[in-house]
């Protein structure tokens, strides 16, 4: 399968029905198995479209070289991967893939912006977010605590003029007013473009991985750009302040889009609650039983949807 991911004059078409030919021999539910071919047959479409193709084309490899090698845990690492991807990022859209529909098309409104293609409206939002994404200035951190210490004669009892509250507290402790905070000073075209993405961030903070057993190994994403100082005590330059911003982009794209997506399709979520599922079938052998904890283990304690009224709620599976 090398040949898939490394013949440079293999089209897409080629790559699609190779792909078909093998995919019977990786152990998926059928319903996955058709879910993948579904994939595979809408990325032939498009020649420049290879790289989902060729992301298959390496997790088969991957799941074949471990077979050959008797590492269980390596096939099932890349039997989760297979599915996780299906589930989570190849399949999972906002509206029907189609062939004059780009990838952009199948994110929610407010995520959209951060792909900045092309030079039309997702260009223009990408630097709207560049040029209005919530910074917080250590020198007005520490201008506050000037401002907050103890005047001479005057009492300060029942006060604690060592704490001051910062965006950055707020965003770990999980502050019900973080997201508002956050936004008070953002003007309000800006504001509906950067709001929507700041909620999606506190929900996974707040509620996916603190009801979870992701809460102990995850650490709350700060989605503000804290702005450091100069060894004289000034403000960095503007020039790294909006490299320090296109950085905290990149890892929220990485972290909405890649890693922690909601789920926007209900029947893929209704085919993804039923693989979780023990059942007879799953249950008749020792593979079977591997195969379904591969399953729950991509599934549970990730799933979470975007609503039609744009609320964010965990998905409700069994844990068993």
């Amino acid at each position: 399968m090398t040949s898939l991911i490394k013949g440079s004059s293999t089209t897409a078409k080629q790559i699609g029905n190779q792909l078909k030919n093998i995919i019977n021999d990786i152990p998926l539910q059928n319903l996955t198995k058709d879910r993948i071919e579904s994939i595979i047959s809408r990325s032939c479409q498009n020649d420049t479209n290879m790289y989902t193709l060729h992301k298959i084309a390496e997790l088969f490899q991957l799941f074949e070289t471990n077979r050959h090698t008797g590492d269980k845990r390596l096939q099932h690492k890349a039997i989760e991967s297979l599915i996780w991807h299906t589930y989570f990022q190849w399949d999972n859209v906002v509206v029907p893939l189609t062939k004059k529909k780009s990838h952009i098309a199948t994110l929610p409104p407010h995520l959209q912006p951060l792909l900045r293609s092309g030079n039309g409206s997702n260009c223009k939002s990408y630097n709207d977010l560049i040029s209005n994404w919530p910074t917080e200035y250590h020198y007005d951190i520490l201008h506050s605590r000037d401002l907050e210490k103890p005047v001479k004669g005057k009492s300060t009892k029942g006060k604690d003029n060592s704490k001051i509250t910062t965006l950055r507290n707020m965003w770990i402790q999980g502050h019900p007013n973080a997201v508002p905070a956050t936004t008070a000073h953002i003007n309000n075209n800006s504001h509906e473009l950067i709001k929507p993405i700041l909620d999606q961030i506190y929900f996974i903070n707040n509620t996916l991985w603190k009801n979870s057993s992701y809460s102990k190994s995850q650490k709350a994403i700060l989605p503000i750009v804290e702005v450091p100082l100069t060894v004289h005590g000034t403000s960095i330059p503007k020039v790294r302040i909006k490299n320090l911003v296109k950085d905290k982009l990149n890892t929220v794209t990485t972290l909405l889009i890649k890693e922690w997506p909601a789920l926007y399709n209900n029947d893929n979520i209704a085919e993804m609650l039923l693989l979780s599922q023990p059942s007879p079938a799953t249950n008749s052998s020792s593979t079977n039983r591997d195969i379904m904890r591969c399953y729950q283990r991509c599934f549970y304690g990730k799933m979470y949807k975007l609503t039609d009224t744009g609320q964010y709620h965990v998905v409700e599976q069994s844990s068993t």
